[in-house]
């Protein structure tokens, strides 16, 4: 039999970044936010995810510059297709292997990938404004 403490590593293992846990980290980065019409209160699918219709709907997305997701036992990267406006990413201490999903953030200038599983380092040709990138301790 498994313990509760055994399930829950085993889901913390293969957390992807999801909408929900990026709303969660960013609620106070968000000018004029109206707490009335909350993106969490959005129909999101059991990943956390919102399907493409529902997120287009929000405008919060392009005003946000820096997320910091740091401790959050993210495994995978994605669902920053519409933050266009992203310059400072902290992924630091999570379970990341590969480095993907930062297609749509052409502007990023910092990316803190340390105390990660990253083993080979790769995606990241397109970031032309990418000015500091740690990879400490993968």
């Amino acid at each position: 039999m498994f313990s509760e403490k055994d399930k829950e590593g085993v889901s913390n293992e293969s957390k992807a970044l999801s909408i929900a846990l990026i709303i969660q980290c960013s609620k106070d980065q968000r000018k004029g936010f109206d707490s009335t019409s909350d993106p969490l209160e959005m129909e999101l699918n059991d990943d956390g995810d919102m399907s493409p219709r529902q997120s287009k709907s929000l405008e919060w997305e392009t005003q946000i510059e820096l997320l910091m997701l740091a401790h959050q036992q993210i495994s995978q990267i994605k669902n920053l297709e519409l933050f266009i406006n992203l310059r400072k990413l902290n992924l630091m201490d999570n379970n990341i292997a590969k480095v993907q999903g930062l297609e749509s953030c052409k502007l990023l200038e910092e990316l803190s990938l340390e105390k990660n599983k990253i083993t080979q380092i790769e995606n990241l040709g397109h970031l032309k404004y990418l000015k500091k990138l740690d990879l400490g301790q993968n």
